[in-house]
């Protein structure tokens, strides 16, 4: 198995076309138009393949392009339920599934290790972000998930809480439970205890209900 923050995850970034541009080592160094998922898809594969021609590891993997066409779209969601605008949230999405699919062999459970690995790529990364009044805009190249206005304000709204609040909501309505998420954020740079983090949940999610009643929104068990 591989581990989030093992040296197979933290490979050398290769030069990828992201959300807001040209990225190098992490780094923007051009300007472009969104990707859609599948074009993000097709990028990411040959990256990889064009800087591992000889890895059968790398380039044997057919299961990962199905993780990676129902994922990605709820991986930048969840990204941007933690806080992060929607270039950052894209560019951070791409830059764990190059990760992921070097180290796909070794990946026991690819949903939990790609958002360590997301999350710890976007707290990281210098700011700014997406500030409060901003919206977030378009999820991923022509809406694939088809997410609804009303949606996309609990998106928004749920920027107003606290950010150690953020990701521990947004990882709850991804479907994690409290243990999943501890050692999540913590692979992603955020140490906390189990019990630290069902009570960072439970007063995000009060927080965030009364947020979403002032706004006429009634929670449903799900914010995704």
């Amino acid at each position: 198995m591989v581990d989030a923050q093992s040296p197979a995850s933290r490979a050398a970034p290769v030069v990828v076309v992201a959300a807001g541009g040209l990225l190098r080592d992490g780094v923007r160094i051009g300007v472009g138009a969104p990707d859609t998922a599948e074009a993000v898809a097709c990028r990411v594969r040959s990256s990889v393949r064009g800087t591992n021609k000889d890895d059968r590891s790398v380039t044997d993997r057919g299961d990962f392009d199905a993780f990676f066409g129902e994922d990605f779209p709820r991986l930048v969601l969840v990204l941007l339920k933690s806080g992060a605008g929607y270039h950052d949230a894209q560019d951070a999405a791409q830059e764990a599934m190059v990760a992921l699919y070097r180290a796909w062999a070794g990946v026991d459970s690819p949903r939990p290790w790609v958002r360590t690995v997301a999350l710890r790529i976007w707290w990281r990364r210098p700011p700014p972000h997406l500030g409060l009044g901003e919206h977030p805009g378009p999820p991923v190249g022509d809406n694939p998930l088809d997410v609804e206005e009303e949606k996309w304000r609990v998106v928004e709204l749920m920027r107003c809480l606290p950010p150690a609040q953020r990701a521990v909501v947004a990882l709850h309505y991804d479907g994690f439970s409290t243990k999943e998420i501890r050692t999540i954020i913590a692979g992603a740079g955020a140490v906390r205890s189990e019990a630290t983090v069902r009570s960072s949940l439970r007063h995000g999610r009060r927080r965030l209900e009364a947020i979403l009643a002032s706004e006429g929104i009634t929670m449903s068990g799900s914010a995704s």
